[in-house]
Order: C-alpha cells, then sequence, then structure tokens
C-alpha cells in the first residue's frame, strides 16, 4: 500500500509544482500585456463621485446594491471562469475595450486581458466607475458625466436626484439612441429601466418609483448648434 501512496504523493507534487511554474509564466505574460497600452491613473488620483451615481452604476451593471469586486488572477482570466453577480470582468471588459487604443490582432486582445486583471487589482468598484465616468467621453457634447449634468441640468452632478443621475447614467449605454434632446422617449424608457432596477436591487426605497418614473425629463433646451443625428 505504501508504493501506490508515494507515487500518488510524487504525481500531487509534480502536478502542483508545474501549476505554480504555469501559474509564474502567465504572471510574466500578464506584466508584459500590460506595457501594451497606456496604464490608467493611479487610484488615489480619480475623483470620489457622488454615493448616488455608484450605486447607478453599479445597479445598471449588475441589478446589485452591493458594490464588491475580486481580484482576478491570469489563470482565472484566461479559462473564462464564471463571475459572481457583483464581480469585476462585465465592467471592467468594456472599459479596458474603451481605453485600449483599437487594433488588430493577438496583442490587442492580451492587452484587454492585461488591463482588466489590472482593474480588478488596483481599484476598487467606485473607483472603475469614477474612472469610468470621469474620462471616458460618451457624448459628442459631453466631455463626461459632470458635463453632462452641467449642460443638460445646469447643476453639479453632486445636487441631482435619481431621476437625472439615471437619465445621464443611462445615456452611456447608445449615446445617439438615449440623447434626451433628440430621442425624448428612448431617454425616458431607458432612465425608467434603470430606476426600476435600481429599486429591485434595494437602492432606492420601493414606494418612491411610481413618484421618480412620473417625472418629466427637466432638462434645459437643447442648444442651438446641437444637431441630431438621422
Amino acid at each position: 500500500m505504501r508504493a501506490p501512496r508515494k507515487i500518488f504523493a510524487v504525481a500531487l507534487a509534480s502536478l502542483l509544482a508545474m501549476a505554480a511554474v504555469a501559474a509564474g509564466v502567465l504572471e510574466l505574460a500578464y506584466a508584459q500585456a500590460l506595457s501594451l497600452a497606456p496604464r490608467p491613473p493611479a487610484a488615489e488620483a480619480l475623483p470620489v463621485l457622488p454615493d448616488l451615481v455608484a450605486k447607478t452604476v453599479w445597479g445598471a451593471e449588475f441589478g446589485a446594491a452591493d458594490r464588491r469586486i475580486f481580484p482576478v488572477t491570469p489563470v482565472a482570466r484566461l479559462f473564462f471562469l464564471p463571475p459572481s453577480a457583483n464581480s469585476l470582468p462585465n465592467m471592467a471588459a468594456r472599459l479596458s475595450r474603451s481605453t485600449v487604443p483599437r487594433a488588430t490582432g493577438w496583442r490587442w486582445h492580451l492587452a484587454i486581458a492585461a488591463r482588466e486583471i489590472w482593474f480588478s487589482r488596483h481599484y476598487t468598484a467606485d473607483q472603475i466607475i469614477s474612472f469610468g465616468a470621469t474620462t471616458l467621453s460618451y457624448h459628442p457634447r459631453f466631455s463626461d458625466i459632470n458635463s453632462a449634468a452641467q449642460q443638460l441640468y445646469g447643476e453639479p452632478l453632486d445636487t441631482l436626484g435619481p431621476s437625472e443621475v439615471a437619465l445621464l447614467v443611462g445615456m452611456a449605454r447608445a449615446p445617439v439612441r438615449y440623447d434626451p434632446w433628440c430621442n425624448p422617449s428612448n431617454a425616458l424608457a431607458r432612465r425608467a429601466f434603470l430606476l426600476t432596477r435600481l429599486a429591485d436591487a434595494g437602492a432606492i426605497p420601493r414606494e418612491r418609483l411610481a413618484g421618480l418614473l412620473a417625472r418629466p425629463l427637466g432638462i434645459r433646451p437643447a442648444p442651438t448648434e446641437h444637431r441630431c443625428s438621422p
């Protein structure tokens, strides 16, 4: 009986050693892939968004109020392990594709995967939201969500309520389709979807939902130079 046990122990030790080597190789590949695209700013340099904005973005993405992420390893990313409802990959994947210069071939895909891993290790959920909302242009007229708040409502972002924030966040998915100046019915439908999802997630009280859904867009008139896409 000792011989089979010894063989099993040796085989197990060999497998563990091979796994450790493979993980080390993947970590080296990850470090190399990071150099293929500019690295995002340090976490402490990111602006802090109002809690309502973070709740709305997270609720829109995952239908959950609890904003948590879990570090992604190269091994997990390689084998596409399914994320939990509150983990990183869904949001980071889109953010990575937006921040890594577009290219063809395997280098671009490696850079995307490496960026997803980097986000999970260096940013909290709120910092990922802040980076996406304040550094990416999601509409031809607005440089970021703060600019959109000023131009659409004439108010700072941190003074807006759930209906206004839901509209701003909803525009990011399809800026032309949900442009409230050109397609108000689409914008209202998108806002209603996000508000309902936030209520389902417990991010806003359920008893407030009907009143929030009934509110008009309440945006400022479109600038004279604003042109709607056909």
